[in-house]
């Protein structure tokens, strides 16, 4: 397992900048309701943990992966989420995602099935309703890893939020996706030490998943931003391709590389930051909900139809959209070289 490297949806619900009115409209996505993106072949289906506003979700449906069920607590971010995939199955505890009957969580009433609002999804459930899974992503919490953590002492993977990891890995272990993308916080690379990185590698390397991890920065795709980001790509050394894939994997990065290092092994340097000089006091100001959507690559009013500090909080813990379509475009071609059909 090689550890983590560092380096435009269109329809009719996406507006151009400085089309959303002040008149209160706000645009829906119509997830599932066109050609994917890539407009040919099987659909590539994706189950989404730790969703958030549905960053991933979307980069990955442009490079024609369809998420079919998302897994999300927060009821701020579900409401958006209900409002740009309608049609998409949701559930608001990650811990209810592929488990096994009765769950220990499961009140007793759920003895002959579940009573849930929303109910669990239980491992055969999602065989029998969505088929095979090809992808889980997802950027579990980065509350007890984040550096701003770290004058308290930060617990990374022992802590309770992003200890969450586990029902991650669990999930990987019941559904033996072919991809599992993971993306986490920049600090996830070197905090305690490493620590929790080679945790995340070596829970991975356990369940027969081999890959790349990079760092990807947001200002290398285009956008006026530095934001590095951790990201992990394994692929099931079990399935179609087996350890072909790390290999194939490895060279597709290269071969479209945006500006990445490769963690482990590697000799290249950091990318230059490619957004704006950073201002002098005086000269700046709070950015809007709306200029926040832009700098992490969504649609104009995403998150608009409530409060300001909602946005703000969601837009903060959002995946970069064009870095997940990148990463999306890297699976689908890896599995077209393998001649991997859904």
């Amino acid at each position: 397992m090689t550890e983590p490297s560092e380096p435009g949806r269109t329809g009719a619900a996406h507006r151009r900048p400085g089309d959303v009115a002040d008149r209160g409209d706000v645009p829906v996505h119509r997830g599932g309701e066109r050609e994917p993106a890539h407009g040919r072949g099987p659909v590539v289906k994706a189950i989404s943990l730790f969703t958030g506003i549905g960053g991933f979700d979307l980069g990955f449906e442009r490079a024609g992966i369809e998420t079919v069920l998302q897994a999300e607590q927060d009821p701020h971010c579900l409401g958006v989420l209900a409002r740009q995939w309608a049609s998409t199955r949701r559930i608001d505890d990650v811990r209810l995602v592929a488990t096994a009957y009765p769950f220990e969580a499961c009140p007793p009433e759920c003895e002959d099935g579940c009573v849930r609002e929303p109910e669990c999804v239980g491992h055969q459930e999602i065989a029998d309703e969505f088929g095979t899974i090809d992808v889980v992503h997802g950027g579990f919490p980065c509350t007890d890893i984040s550096s701003a953590k770290d004058r308290w002492g930060a617990k990374g993977l022992e802590g309770e939020q992003s200890g969450l990891w586990s029902e991650f890995a669990r999930v990987i272990a019941v559904v033996r996706p072919r991809w599992v993308v993971i993306e986490n916080t920049g600090r996830l690379r070197n905090g305690r030490g490493g620590a929790d990185l080679r945790a995340v590698v070596g829970e991975l390397d356990r369940l027969d998943y081999v890959g790349v991890g990079i760092v990807l920065d947001a200002a290398a795709f285009g956008m006026p931003a530095a934001r590095p980001r951790v990201v992990i790509v394994a692929g099931n050394a079990r399935g179609t391709g087996g350890l072909e894939c790390r290999r194939r994997l490895a060279a597709e990065i290269a071969s479209n590389d945006p500006g990445c290092v490769v963690l482990e092994g590697s000799r290249q340097p950091r990318p230059a930051h490619h957004g704006p000089s950073r201002p002098t006091p005086g000269s700046y100001r709070k950015l809007t909900p709306l200029e926040c959507e832009r700098l992490q690559g969504f649609p104009d009013g995403w998150t608009a139809g409530q409060a300001d500090s909602h946005r703000y909080r969601q837009l903060g813990n959002a995946v970069c959209v064009p870095v997940a379509e990148w990463i999306g475009h890297r699976l689908v071609a890896v599995d077209a070289m393998l001649g991997v059909a859904s």
